[in-house]
């Protein structure tokens, strides 16, 4: 079953962002993860939540995802977006199928 990492947060270094996501592109392909959907102005349907980027990255199963955001070469660039982003939330969802 497919499981799906939803972040959410605010870019404030946007190079140091772009960096991150030069880093870490690979390793999340490395994983068998897709990145679906990135968006820096995502449309609010309902209540009001903080401004920031939404990005969506699909992984075949659980263990794939925590393998990713748990392998050392991931944590060790984990940081360049921690210091370039105020994040809102990391969530894992389980897909219907």
């Amino acid at each position: 079953m497919s499981v799906y990492v939803i972040a959410h947060f605010r870019v404030h270094d946007r190079e140091g962002y772009l960096r991150y996501m030069k880093a870490a592109r690979p390793l999340i392909a490395a994983h068998r993860g897709n990145a679906l959907a990135a968006d820096d102005a995502p449309i609010r349907l309902h209540e009001a939540s903080p401004d920031g980027r939404l990005v969506l990255i699909e992984f075949p199963t659980q263990e794939a995802a925590r393998a990713w955001i748990d392998s050392p070469e991931y944590r060790a660039v984990a940081w360049i977006r921690e210091a370039a982003t105020e994040t809102h939330s990391v969530l894992l969802v389980r897909g219907l199928t």
